[in-house]
C-alpha cells in the first residue's frame, strides 16, 4: 500500500485517539474521584458507625455494627509511583473494615488523631458519639483539572500539526 494512503488513515486514527481520550479523561476527572469521607460511630449499648462515602454520582451509605472490642487503626501504604496513602480502619478480632483515606501533608496527623477520638469511644463505659471527616485538599481539584487542560492544549497542537495544509513551493 502506498504512503500516501497510509497517511490519511494513521492521521484520522491518531486525531480519533486524541478525542477519544479527552473524553474519556474528562469523565474520569468528574466522576471518579471521592469528595470526601464522613464517618459518625456511636456507642449506647452496642457500637454503631455510619459510613458516607461522598462522589460526583452520590452519596454511599452503608452501616457497621461493631463489638465491644472494636478499635480503630490507621495504615500508611507506600507505592512505588506515588506518595504514601493513609487509610483508616475499624476492627473487630481479625476483622477490619476500611473507612476513610485521608489526603494532604497532615494526612497521617489527622488519621492518628481521629484514630485516637474514636478509640476514646469504643474504650469507654459510657454512651458517646464520635465524628470524624475526611476531604481531597481544594487544590487537588483544580491541580488535576489543569494537568488536564495541558493535556487538550497539547492534543490541539498535535491535531493542528496533523492536519496543516501541505507547504506548496512555488
Amino acid at each position: 500500500m502506498p504512503l500516501t494512503r497510509v497517511a490519511p488513515v494513521l492521521k484520522w486514527t491518531v486525531a480519533i485517539l486524541l478525542v477519544v481520550m479527552a473524553i474519556g479523561g474528562a469523565a474520569l476527572l468528574h466522576v471518579g474521584p471521592v469528595r470526601g469521607y464522613f464517618v459518625l460511630c456511636s456507642k449506647s449499648i452496642t457500637i454503631t458507625c455510619d459510613l458516607q462515602r461522598e462522589t460526583s454520582t452520590g452519596v454511599q451509605a452503608s452501616r457497621l455494627h461493631l463489638d465491644p472490642g472494636a478499635t480503630a487503626s490507621v495504615k500508611v501504604a507506600t507505592y512505588r509511583r506515588t506518595g504514601p496513602r493513609t487509610f483508616l480502619y475499624l476492627g473487630a478480632g481479625s476483622d477490619a473494615w476500611f473507612v476513610a483515606e485521608f489526603e494532604g501533608s497532615d494526612a497521617e496527623a489527622r488519621a492518628q488523631e481521629s484514630a485516637a477520638r474514636l478509640n476514646l469511644l469504643f474504650a469507654n463505659s459510657g454512651p458517646g458519639e464520635v465524628r470524624v471527616e475526611s476531604r481531597p485538599p481544594e487544590f487537588m481539584r483544580w491541580l488535576m483539572w489543569g494537568g488536564f487542560g495541558v493535556f487538550l492544549v497539547l492534543a490541539v497542537i498535535v491535531l493542528r500539526a496533523l492536519f496543516k495544509p501541505p507547504a506548496t513551493s512555488s
